[in-house]
């Protein structure tokens, strides 16, 4: 007997817990978990957005704005989308979970808690990964920090540095920063939480997805076994009917299941295609403007010009 709640999608369960999206939970605790996390997305955004009511609108200042607001905005669509998307992620689990109960060969069982091993192993790894950027994210204005001292450098200075990791164009940077870095640090530690939770959910639903596939390339070699037996008789041709129907079965199920979970996914993907391809330009383009621009400012320039 396989649980896939508790045994496959147990990591899984926990990071959707954390910003209110396990399907199965519905409690003023997860509204207001919901709303939180909700509230502290978009306010990012808007905060970002705020710098054009007091400066000027060039197209500098448009290109550093929105290369952050729009990852920003990313993470607002990515949850917005498992939000509204909750029943048919719960019924997706429940049919999975059907399809698990009707297994009643060991090689079967043994094919999806491999695919449920897997499904683990990505989890920890990607939330590892999330967690080791949480802690050396913060960490480096105190490394900094601490190598001016040893070196006595006297560039590093804690004030300057967190100064340098935030961008000019924030508003009152120099009046609020602990306020910017306490919401700026809740957005990107509740947004890279989404993206675990959501990724891995995605990742581990295809696993199980190919499992179910595997399952039904397993029955149709055994009913392909079956036939080429010698002493063929009425009951080999009955067994290898059999099987062949089964494989047709799970193969259906898994389709419809997998089709109808990524079915409500269809637009934000594109959406969200299509902005981080936006940021990744204007990141690219950022950067090598300005370097273009230190370029012709420099003395380098100046010289070959002359």
């Amino acid at each position: 007997m396989i649980c896939i709640v508790t045994q496959h999608f147990n990591l899984n369960r926990i990071c959707l817990m954390l910003i209110g999206l396990w399907p199965y939970e519905c409690s003023k605790l997860v509204r207001f978990q919901t709303f939180f996390c909700f509230t502290i997305l978009i306010s990012s955004v808007v905060y970002q957005l705020a710098v054009f009511i007091s400066e000027d609108c060039t197209i500098n200042l448009i290109l550093k704005v929105f290369s952050i607001a729009l990852l920003f905005f990313m993470y607002v669509i990515e949850y917005n989308s498992f939000r509204i998307n909750r029943q048919i992620i719960k019924w997706s689990l429940d049919q999975l979970q059907h399809i698990c109960d009707e297994l009643k060969d060991e090689k079967e069982i043994d094919i999806m808690k491999k695919c449920g091993d897997d499904t683990r192993r990505y989890t920890i790894l990607l939330i590892l990964l999330d967690v080791i950027n949480l802690i050396v994210i913060p960490l480096l204005p105190f490394l900094l920090y601490a190598y001016d001292v040893l070196l006595r450098i006297n560039k590093y200075h804690i004030s300057n540095v967190i100064h340098m990791l935030i961008p000019k164009h924030f508003l009152g940077r120099d009046n609020y920063i602990y306020l910017i870095i306490l919401h700026s640090g809740s957005s990107i530690a509740i947004g890279g939480l989404i993206l675990i939770a959501t990724m891995t959910m995605c990742v581990a639903y295809i696993k199980h997805a190919c499992g179910m596939f595997k399952i039904a390339s397993y029955r149709i070699e055994k009913a392909i076994a079956i036939n080429m037996l010698k002493n063929s008789s009425l009951e080999n041709e009955f067994m290898m009917y059999r099987e062949i129907i089964h494989a047709v079965d799970i193969h259906r199920k898994a389709m419809k299941s997998t089709i109808l979970f990524f079915s409500g996914f269809q637009r934000s993907r594109f959406i969200l295609l299509i902005i981080g391809v936006l940021t990744l330009s204007l990141n690219f383009y950022e950067v090598s403007f300005s370097d273009i621009i230190k370029y012709v400012f420099s003395n380098k320039f100046l010289k070959e010009l002359k």
